[in-house]
């Protein structure tokens, strides 16, 4: 159910109960023009065991994660995405990293970005996306973002990123 920069992607809201079609629908471009739209799941979790299992270790309301699964005949090898703060099962692997949610929005960008994801297809020869392969992608140092990038007139490659992933990450309340 997620994308990039599209939290929103897949909804069983309209999905006929009991059905055994994994295949979600295109979310109707009506509800994604609702900021207050929110996809409806499949499987449901108590927001309780989600907060217990995550004291002492993200205190963030959202996530970052990536698409577990993968194959050739996709668009995108890496679909990453940051979404609400909600349980998610093993196929879609979270980051929680240390730093401040601007250096996280420039390497959420570089996890986007079309470098990277050339590179992993060239690297993954399954259908899995796992942390091994993950690190082994270009992905910039955070330096990349916090020294003046020598071609910008001494402005930070993260001035130049953030407002454009904060636009196509900010669709919706939530």
């Amino acid at each position: 159910m997620l994308h990039h920069f599209d939290h929103r992607f897949g909804d069983y809201r309209d999905h006929p109960k009991g059905s055994e079609n994994l295949i979600l629908p295109d979310v109707p471009e009506e509800r994604l023009q609702d900021p207050n739209y929110s996809p409806i799941g499949r499987y449901w979790v108590a927001s309780g065991e989600v907060r217990s299992r995550l004291t002492n270790v993200w205190s963030r309301d959202w996530f970052l994660g990536w698409r577990d699964i993968t194959k050739p005949q996709n668009e995108r090898t890496v679909i990453a995405s940051i979404f609400p703060r909600v349980a998610v099962g093993h196929t879609t692997p979270l980051m929680f990293p240390d730093t401040s949610p601007q250096l996280i929005s420039a390497f959420y960008a570089n996890l986007c970005s079309f470098v990277l994801d050339y590179t992993a297809r060239q690297k993954i020869g399954g259908t899995h996306l796992t942390y091994g392969y993950l690190k082994q992608l270009p992905v910039l140092p955070p330096s990349t973002y916090q020294n003046p990038a020598p071609w910008a007139n001494a402005s930070l490659l993260r001035d130049w990123i953030l407002p454009r992933v904060l636009e196509l990450t900010y669709t919706a309340w939530d």
